[in-house]
C-alpha cells in the first residue's frame, strides 16, 4: 500500500502532485482487488485504468520537461517508459490467471512509484518550480 505523504512525495507542481496521488490511489486500489480475491475481470479493469492514467500523467510531465527546457528529461521519459512495460507485464500475469506474479509486479510497481518521485520527479519539480511553473 503507498500511504501518500504530501511533505515526501509532492514536487511542488500542483497539476502533477494531483495527478501522483490518483496513481497512488489506483495502485492501492489494485492491491486492495487482489488481496481481496476479486475476480481478475475487475483486477484487469483496474490495470487498464492505471495504465491510461499513467500514459496520461505521462503527457503532461513530458510536456513540462520539453515546455521548460529540462535537462534531464531523455533519461525522465526512459523512466516512463520502463514503467509502462511493467504495467504490460502485469496485464500478461493477469491474463495468465498468475495472481502470485501479479502481486510481485503491483508491489514492484508501488515501490518503483515512490522511487521515480523521489529521484526523478521531485528534481523535475525543482527545476520547473524555478521557472515559475506552479
Amino acid at each position: 500500500m503507498i500511504t501518500w505523504d504530501p511533505d515526501t512525495h509532492n514536487v511542488g507542481v500542483r497539476e502533477i502532485d494531483d495527478q501522483h496521488q490518483r496513481l497512488a490511489e489506483i495502485i492501492n486500489r489494485i492491491e486492495q482487488a487482489l488481496s481481496a480475491g476479486e475476480n481478475m475481470e475487475s483486477v484487469e479493469a483496474l490495470l487498464d485504468l492505471l495504465l491510461q492514467y499513467a500514459e496520461f500523467h505521462f503527457f503532461t510531465e513530458e510536456h513540462y520537461m520539453r515546455q521548460h527546457a529540462y535537462q534531464g528529461e531523455a533519461s525522465h521519459r526512459e523512466g516512463h517508459h520502463h514503467l509502462v512495460d511493467q504495467l504490460l507485464s502485469l496485464r500478461q500475469d493477469l491474463v495468465k490467471q498468475d495472481k502470485a506474479d501479479a502481486r510481485h509486479t503491483i508491489d514492484f510497481l508501488g515501490s518503483w512509484f515512490l522511487d521515480h518521485i523521489l529521484h526523478m520527479d521531485r528534481p523535475m519539480g525543482i527545476w520547473l518550480r524555478a521557472r515559475g511553473v506552479k
